[in-house]
């Protein structure tokens, strides 16, 4: 498989994502700009699909399971009750922060989970998830292209 298909399947491992895909890259010998570029686009096409599939996802469970249409009624209650006067004031500053914040957990999936939980609109939620991966993209590069290029200084 060429080493630029590799980058973006890569990007698309849950929980993983951006964080795996860009020193694979950068180790597969891809230039940074290339990395990014599909990093960035497996990324995002993660999420787009995540994101369009969520509702009917969702509504296939409720319908089909007592026990799921109970847990996400509790869960999406719970939620919106709770954190919706704050989530409207900062939902945008929070999402594309948990995007662009390079932390095992953090990142474009987990921030489609919490705009869809929130009924945020779908391209409203891709924007912020664009601007925050590629926040997150560009400084992963910049990280791990130094690192590596220390270690072939002290190996």
């Amino acid at each position: 498989m060429p080493p630029e298909l590799t980058v973006f399947f890569t990007a698309m491992t849950p929980l993983l994502e951006i964080k795996l895909a860009i020193p694979v890259g950068l180790k597969l010998g891809l230039s940074t700009t290339s990395t990014l570029l599909f990093a960035t686009a497996g990324n995002l096409t993660f999420s787009a699909v995540a994101l369009g599939i969520a509702p009917w996802l969702t509504k296939f469970a409720r319908t089909n399971s007592q026990y799921m249409d109970q847990f996400a009624e509790k869960l999406f209650a719970k939620t919106r009750k709770h954190h919706s006067k704050n989530f409207e004031r900062y939902g945008s500053i929070i999402i594309m922060t948990l995007v662009a914040v390079p932390l095992p957990g953090s990142g474009a999936g987990m921030g489609a989970l919490i705009a869809f939980v929130f009924g945020l609109e779908y391209w409203k939620t891709m924007g912020l998830l664009a601007i925050g991966d590629i926040i997150a993209a560009m400084l992963l590069v910049v990280g791990f292209d130094s690192f590596f290029k220390l270690l072939d200084v002290f190996v």
